[in-house]
């Protein structure tokens, strides 16, 4: 009898309160607004890693927001849907990393972790050398901030002198009473403002 048999009536609750599901449940509602089919990747995926990648995941959902726990189950889904593999290891990664666009690897950050654990647990599917292998490749780091935005005039939203004449307008409008709009102090010297009605 497999794992999956055995445990089949236990419940996990999400990190979203309210939200819980068995491992067998055909969609796993993590949120109101988030869920997921883990049979899209469980489908895909050889007979000897379904178990772990259903019981990390579920753990995962314990542990972690649903926006991430998402993710991670899109990524995988990627993976499954580009690569054939009989187990997780060094040369699946490798490959699926090959795959990604140019700088837009950042989502093995996530699978870093989620192989992690599921190799602490002792789950068959994957191999140590596809943990290895992630340590060592060069994951780029996702979306800048607007801080840093700022810096860049090509990539940036607006330079420092284009969001003081950007506050200093709405300003006017505001007291002119054209608008209506929420301020709220993000730090010292420096307010966010949101447009909430013309």
């Amino acid at each position: 009898m497999n794992i999956i048999a055995e445990h089949k009536d236990e419940i996990y609750y999400c990190k979203m309160e309210g939200h819980f599901f068995s491992i067998t449940d055909l969609k796993w509602q993590l949120n109101k607004e988030i869920s997921l089919v883990p049979s899209d990747v469980t489908d895909r995926l050889p007979e000897v890693a379904k178990e772990g990648y259903l019981y990390t995941l579920a753990h995962f959902t314990t542990e972690f927001s649903p926006g991430y726990v998402y993710n991670i189950h899109r990524i995988f889904y990627k993976l499954v849907s580009s690569v054939s593999f009989d187990v997780i290891d060094s040369e699946t990664i490798l490959k699926f990393n090959a795959l990604l666009p140019e700088k837009a690897n950042y989502g093995l950050y996530a699978v870093k972790s989620f192989i992690r654990k599921w190799l602490d647990f002792g789950y068959d599917g994957v191999h140590s050398s596809a943990l290895s292998v992630l340590e060592k490749i060069k994951i780029e780091t996702t979306c800048y901030g607007d801080n840093v935005k700022r810096r860049d005039p090509d990539n940036g939203p607006f330079t420092d002198d284009e969001m003081s004449l950007i506050i200093r307008k709405v300003e006017e409008l505001f007291h002119m009473e054209t608008i209506k709009c929420g301020i709220n102090a993000r730090s010292p010297g420096r307010y966010i403002l949101w447009l909430c009605s013309y």
